[in-house]
């Protein structure tokens, strides 16, 4: 089984909102629907991953928490993106899915200590900012996303960085 790591689970208006407009909005369904869709990706994926889940969620979807629990996945939250590296250490994920906008340091010093820390794992950048996508800092990403109401690239770019992960570790178990 492979093990594959989300930074954070939030809703896009109500961070677009934050940032760009000023207001506070509590998240919206969709952070519901695009969460069910990891898991039903990752459970195609015969896949468990921890969930770092932003308290906003939590408070307004906790039967999503439950969900996620119910599945076999862990759940935490990181306030911050040292907190998120400790733990992806511990955890050594196939997948990270990282904003780029951390409180405590920039996202591209976050992509450089997840590949020299964190056992090289893919990592899919998942930003509200596509000016990064010019920054050679963030080439060492396996995929860019810029994010948007509609996920339907994020998924694609999740399930294109996934494959291989998951064969490289049927392979691996085959040779045990």
């Amino acid at each position: 089984m492979s093990n594959a790591l989300s930074i954070d689970v939030e809703d896009y208006w109500s961070i677009f909102s934050r940032d760009w407009l000023h207001q506070d909005i509590e998240p919206t369904e969709a952070v519901v629907r695009n969460t069910k869709w990891f898991l039903e990706t990752l459970a195609d994926n015969n896949t468990k991953a921890t969930f770092f889940i932003l308290g906003e969620v939590a408070k307004k979807f906790p039967s999503l928490i439950r969900e996620i629990a119910e599945d076999g996945h862990e759940i935490m939250g990181a306030r911050c993106g040292e907190e998120a590296i400790t733990m992806a250490k511990r955890f050594c994920p196939s997948v990270v899915v990282l904003d780029l906008v951390l409180p405590d340091m920039e996202g591209t010093e976050a992509i450089s200590r997840l590949i020299s820390e964190c056992g090289d794992p893919k990592i899919v950048i998942n930003t509200g900012y596509e000016r990064f996508k010019c920054n050679f800092k963030c080439w060492g990403a396996d995929a860019f996303v810029v994010k948007s109401s509609d996920p339907s690239e994020l998924k694609a770019k999740v399930r294109q960085v996934l494959k291989p992960s998951v064969a490289k570790a049927v392979r691996r178990d085959k040779r045990n």
